[in-house]
């Protein structure tokens, strides 16, 4: 097992990092993490979208920039702005809907972004193994976190997270 960081840590690093605040706006919001390789290595993907409206209406709108992370360096962060090209069918000039949750409480949400969190970082170690090498410890990590997945996302951007990450996606498909 390879030692990485934790997800918080990488967050904490993308907020540091000079470009969070040249190219991001104040109204963006991070997406939840994701899994992609590069090199050989596996790395946490997330992007920032655009969020705004009133408390009772909140709107979200197509992602623009796309974070790439290595879990073993967090400082190594790559900022890469998303081309409407990498959206196809998902409207980047309209709102994509509204941004509620059906998840009842802040402290409860927190919860399982936490536990997303952590099941992403155990994702690290076993991404794009082999199905029919997984364990059942592993399949169970990738069952929880499809199920975690599944209550924290904004369900306008579930086609945006497929769109920009369609590998991580199929591979979790497959766990099933």
């Amino acid at each position: 097992m390879t030692t990485h960081y934790s997800i918080p840590d990488l967050i904490d690093a993308i907020d540091e990092h000079p470009l969070r605040w040249e190219v991001i706006t104040l109204e963006s919001v991070l997406s939840l993490p994701t899994l992609i390789t590069q090199n050989g290595q596996t790395h946490v993907e997330f992007f920032f979208y655009p969020v705004g409206g009133s408390i009772d209406n909140r709107q979200i709108w197509a992602p623009y920039y796309r974070i790439t992370s290595s879990a073993a360096a967090p400082y190594d962060i790559q900022y890469q702005p998303i081309l409407p090209s990498e959206l196809t069918n998902i409207p980047t000039e309209t709102s994509l809907g509204s941004g509620d949750l059906s998840i009842s409480s802040r402290e409860q949400y927190d919860a399982q972004l936490n536990t997303l969190y952590t099941l992403t970082g155990q994702l690290i170690d076993i991404y794009l193994k082999p199905i029919n090498t997984l364990n059942d410890e592993e399949k169970q990590a990738i069952a929880d976190y499809r199920q975690h997945f599944k209550q924290l996302v904004h369900q306008p951007l579930l086609s945006a997270y497929i769109a920009l990450n369609p590998k991580f996606f199929h591979w979790l498909e497959l766990s099933q």
